[in-house]
This record gives structure tokens, C-alpha cells and sequence, in this order.
């Protein structure tokens, strides 16, 4: 067990990052959209974008929360909040792997998709936890 002070920062931390994905994969979504319907194919730039901003920032909010799970327990709704948690860590990468070597703009409307789902998925974890 942690004290209060270095819990409630824990908390603040892993609260940042939430609401730093409710910002970020919307616009990432938005911008997805907009190379899709211009027809353009899937670039380099979107898919790191989305890889780093989305994914990695899952990544060290999952961290984060692992932290307080070790430090206080279970978050208030339990097993859902990991759930959708684990389901937001592999989710980039489920698409990832879908979409493999593909550069169309088909790879595009999926990872603009991928951005949106992953942001409605990050809400429901923080409506839960």
C-alpha cells in the first residue's frame, strides 16, 4: 500500500492520460476521414500518428493503471475497466494486423475507423473505472 498523496498522483497521471486520448483519437479519427474521402492512400505519417498517439499512449495509461491495481486493488467496476482496457492495448494491433502490408485507401477507411472505435472504447473504460 502507497500513501494518499503518491495514490491520488498515480490516479491524476492515469486520469491525464485518459482525457489525452479522449482528445487525441478523435482528431486522429477526423484527420483519417479526410485522406480517405480525398482518396488518398494509407501513409507512413497517419499510421505512425496513430501508432504513437493512440497506441503507445494506451500503453502507458495501462502501465499506469497496473500501478494502481498493485497499489490499492481493484478499480471500482472491476474486471470491466481491465477488460476494456486490454481490449484498448491490443486493439491498434488487431488492426495492424488486419490490414498487414496493405497502403489503399480501403487501409485508410479501416485505420480512420480503428481511431474512432478506439476512442469510443477509452470512454467506456473511463465510464467504468
Amino acid at each position: 500500500m502507497v500513501d494518499v498523496n503518491t495514490y491520488i498522483t498515480i490516479l491524476r497521471i492515469h486520469n491525464f492520460f485518459s482525457t489525452a486520448l479522449w482528445l487525441i483519437l478523435p482528431i486522429l479519427g477526423l484527420w483519417g476521414i479526410f485522406l480517405a474521402i480525398r482518396k488518398q492512400e494509407l501513409n507512413v505519417v497517419y499510421s505512425r500518428a496513430l501508432f504513437i498517439c493512440g497506441q503507445l499512449v494506451v500503453i502507458v495509461q495501462g502501465v499506469v493503471g497496473i500501478i494502481l491495481w498493485i497499489s490499492e486493488g481493484w478499480p471500482a467496476q472491476g474486471w470491466l475497466h481491465i477488460l476494456l482496457g486490454a481490449i484498448a492495448a491490443l486493439f491498434l494491433v488487431g488492426v495492424s494486423i488486419y490490414v498487414r502490408d496493405d497502403t489503399s485507401n480501403r487501409a485508410q477507411w479501416i485505420y480512420a475507423a480503428g481511431a474512432f472505435l478506439l476512442f469510443v472504447i477509452a470512454l467506456l473504460a473511463s465510464s467504468t473505472g
